[in-house]
């Protein structure tokens, strides 16, 4: 199948000579992608046979996700969402904006958009269509969820709340989605 190499970002830099990525795909049968060439900045995945799966990089207790689809061949006319970023960091009290593009949907279907926070507690979600505000309530992390019913797929990001001179340690990739082929 065809193969993808995956860089992952370790902040603060200072956290790296510390790092134990540790990676693992929360596929079942664990037989969707293979995974190679594993170091803490990243790895190579290869598609192994079609369907959809989450690649979770652990370090530290602290988690990214990269959603990786496995079709029989790329189709750029199946929709799917793209954030505008993979990680956020939020000072408590504060809020940020960010928006979602949904490749394939037309705009006057935007307003089907679902937006979830795993923990409301720390980052709750004010939404509009594809925009969303976050707000941090308290420290802590969150992992958001993006659904819309002509996608197959959802988009995930991670948002991060730290107190005022602080920042949160984490890992990121540049994208939160890849496709491949098993032709």
């Amino acid at each position: 199948g065809e193969s993808k190499q995956v860089i992952f970002n370790i902040t603060p830099t200072e956290a790296i000579p510390n790092a134990d990525v540790k990676y693992y795909v929360n596929d079942k049968e664990n037989s969707i992608v293979s995974l190679s060439n594993i170091t803490n900045n990243g790895l190579v995945v290869t598609g192994e046979k079609l369907g959809s799966c989450v690649l979770i990089a652990e370090c530290n207790g602290k988690h990214s996700y990269l959603q990786i689809l496995v079709e029989g061949t790329v189709d750029a006319t199946s929709p799917y969402i793209v954030t505008n970023g993979v990680s956020y960091e939020l000072n408590v009290g504060s809020k940020k904006s960010t928006t979602i593009t949904i490749n394939g949907v037309p705009t006057n279907r935007y307003a089907l958009t679902e937006w979830k926070s795993s923990n409301s507690d720390v980052i709750e979600l004010e939404t509009v269509q594809n925009s969303c505000v976050m707000v941090a309530k308290k420290v802590g992390s969150s992992k958001i969820t993006v659904t819309h019913p002509d996608c197959e797929y959802p988009a995930y990001f991670m948002v991060y709340s730290v107190n005022e001179g602080e920042s949160a340690t984490y890992i990121t990739t540049s994208q939160n989605t890849i496709r491949m082929g098993i032709d």
